[in-house]
């Protein structure tokens, strides 16, 4: 299928335009709002990283349904509070990869834990 943003001047209907489109679903509609069409209120709510983050932080937020109720206290900057959530879980990302003994250092990864250790 083919998706037509012309007249899609709001979040709603982009992303009623996307899942037209065989395939693509809540998630990727909204990702594809957030980042391909700058909107600033998409929340792609079903993302496994932002659920376990906003958990992590709040207990209570222990589904999507929890996490878009939420969000709406957030609207209309939804996508600069999924931003923030998924750089919230990169330092977990980079712990588990430091900490990793099964998994050699590649050239780039050492130069950057290098450069980490200098700054600290």
């Amino acid at each position: 299928g083919q998706v037509c943003f012309e007249g899609a001047g709001d979040l709603d209907t982009a992303v009623t335009h996307l899942l037209d489109v065989q395939g693509i679903g809540p998630w990727t509609a909204q990702s594809i709002a957030m980042r391909g069409c700058a909107e600033p209120d998409a929340f792609p709510s079903g993302d496994l990283v932002l659920r376990r983050v906003a958990q992590r932080l709040s207990p209570e937020l222990n589904s999507e349904t929890r996490l878009l109720d939420r969000s709406e206290a957030w609207r209309p900057w939804r996508a600069y509070a999924a931003m923030f959530l998924w750089r919230a879980h990169v330092p977990k990302i980079n712990e588990f990869l430091s900490k990793s003994p099964d998994r050699p250092l590649s050239k780039q990864r050492q130069i950057k834990a290098r450069q980490r250790r200098i700054r600290a």
